[in-house]
Formats: C-alpha cells, structure tokens, sequence
C-alpha cells in the first residue's frame, strides 16, 4: 500500500516540527514560524474530519470547487484504490479575506509504523472562508491503493495547519484491509464467519481445520481462534474463548530458506500441545496439518487433503505473537 498527494506538494516548512508516534496516533509539538500570524482569543482551530473513500482523490477535488461534494465513506479496503479526503469548516482569513490552510496526511500500518508523509499540501489557500454552517472538501487528498499489505485496522492522520491563525487541528480515520476471505460459493470449506479472515483452511479425512481472525485482529483489539470439527457443523473445538488476547495463548515461528520454509502456529489446552504446521522443501518432505503432543508424545495427527489447503499463516508475521516456546520443534512427518 503506499499513499502519495494529488495535484502537487507545497513546499512550507515549518521551523520545528516534531513527531511523535504511539501506539498508532500521531502527537505534535508545534512551534509556529515569526512569520505567521499569532492566534487571537476569537480564533478557533478549524474543524477537520478525515474520510476514507473509494474515490480517487483527483475525481474528487479537481479545482477545489466552492461546494459541498457527495463522498462516499467506506471503512474496508480489500483491493485497488482508495482516497483519504479532508472535510472541514472555518478558516481564519488575513487581512485580504483570504483562508491560508494547509494539511498534511500520514498512513499507518497496523503496527502503528509510518508508511508514508504527504508533506504539506493545500487544503483551502488564498480563497475567502467557507460560509459559516458549511463544510467543504479540501483542494488535495491523498490516494493508495492495495497491494497485498499486511491485514489489519490501518490509520491516516491528517494535520492541519491554519497558517493565519497559527491553530493545528487533527483527525483520524481507519480503515480495515482483510486478510483473503474465502469466496460465497465455498459454502462448508471453513470453520470461519463471513465476517472473518481465513488464515489456514484444510480437509483432513471427516473434519476441518481452520484458524480464523476478525479483521482487526493485528491492532490487538480482535480475536484469533481455532477451530475443528465436520464441515458445516458446529466445531468439537473453537479455542480460545471470546475475548482473549490472541499474544496471551498463541506462538508464531516462522523460517525460510531458498528451498524452502517452514510455518508454525503453537498452543495449549490443558496438557495438550497443538501444532499447526505448514511444511513446504524442495528436497524434503511437505505437508500441512495439526499435530497435538502430550509433552513429548504425539496423541493425535491430522494431515491436510492439499487440495483443500488454504494457507496464510504468514500473515500471522504481523501479529506479534511470542515465538519463544518453540525451542524443541515437534515431528510434523507422518508415523512411520
């Protein structure tokens, strides 16, 4: 996913501006240039609302026209391109009565990392304020578009400075990317809601084995389960119960090589140890199942119908679930 501006940057710096990201939001501290206007009592800061849409951002604001346009908020993003436009009301004009306003927009992944700056660009300049009760959308956005990213709930921050009155303003506004969800017509082929993602799906013999994630799961605020059972049945498992923290009761490992890799997903009910595992070696053996342990002894294997086989465990890399368990790696290979 990248984000980039519309119809140009404006080149205005400010003389310090730092940044401060945690857990995901943007904190500023501002000190204004000399050459700024100071804010008086009677200014207020102007009032920002950041939409995501899925209209590109250059249909929307071409000419920055001096009316109201229609958006259309969405807050799912699965594929293609997107838009991130500011609405906003009030401005305060200089002595020509004329708005001098800028913003700056900033995507972040779900991790809460920086994945792109705007710089500042123009949200209302040298045009006279909005009528007082109205709102209009700025002269330039920001645009994306997805391409595989990692799942999870990301954020763009948009900052806004009004460079007559010297007052920042800023909002945000989130927008899920699923994890691949499987399509209608494969009614009975996983244990996960339609409202989830599929992370791992397979056939092995009578039952199904499926790991299922809420969309918001990577921000911490959503669940992981697995699940197992018949197709279409309620499952004999669904681990772990609502409202746990997937990093209290889940392992992720994770290792490639050129030939190769190999994919995990560890945990425990009781004194059974389950393995999810995916195997994939050029020169090796290959297979995906669920292996459970009873300290070091296997009590039950299920190997997956590879055909049947959904597998985005790797997704799982984006998580940060602990891995420190997997000191002594269990035997995925069938009995011999």
């Amino acid at each position: 996913m990248f984000g980039y501006p519309l119809l140009g940057m404006i080149g205005m710096n400010l003389k310090r501006l730092h940044r401060i990201f945690i857990g995901g939001f943007v904190c500023m501290l501002l000190v204004i240039s000399s050459d700024l206007s100071v804010a008086s009592e009677n200014n207020r800061p102007i009032q920002v609302e950041v939409v995501i849409t899925d209209q590109y951002p250059r249909y929307l604001a071409k000419g920055a026209p001096d009316e109201n346009i229609e958006l259309h908020p969405i807050n799912i993003v699965n594929k293609g391109r997107y838009g991130a436009q500011v609405r906003f009301s009030g401005c305060t004009p200089d002595n020509t009565g004329k708005c001098k306003a800028q913003v700056l927009y900033i995507l972040l992944d779900p991790q809460g990392h920086k994945r792109f700056s705007s710089g500042w660009l123009r949200l209302w300049y040298d045009r006279p304020p909005v009528p007082i009760g109205e709102t209009r959308i700025g002269e330039e956005g920001m645009g994306g578009e997805i391409k595989g990213e990692p799942p999870g709930s990301w954020e763009v921050v948009a900052v806004v400075r009004d460079q007559v009155s010297g007052l920042v303003s800023t909002n945000i506004a989130s927008f899920a990317v699923p994890a691949p969800l499987l399509s209608a017509g494969h009614v009975g082929a996983s244990h996960c809601h339609v409202d989830e993602s599929v992370l791992f799906t397979c056939r092995s013999g009578p039952k199904q084995i499926s790991v299922c994630a809420s969309t918001d799961a990577l921000r911490k605020t959503g669940y992981l389960a697995y699940r197992f059972g018949r197709p279409s049945q309620r499952p004999e498992i669904d681990f772990p119960s609502s409202g746990t923290n997937p990093a209290t009761v889940f392992s992720y490992f994770a290792s490639s090589y050129a030939k190769g890799g190999t994919e995990l997903l560890q945990f425990s009910i009781g004194e059974f140890t389950y393995q999810v595992f995916s195997e994939h070696h050029a020169f090796d053996w290959n297979g995906s199942g669920v292996v459970v342990n009873r300290g070091k002894k296997r009590v039950a294997y299920f190997l997956c119908n590879e055909k049947s086989l959904i597998n985005n465990l790797h997704q799982l890399k984006f998580m940060g679930l602990p891995n420190e368990e997997f000191t002594d790696f269990v035997d995925h290979e069938p009995a011999k």
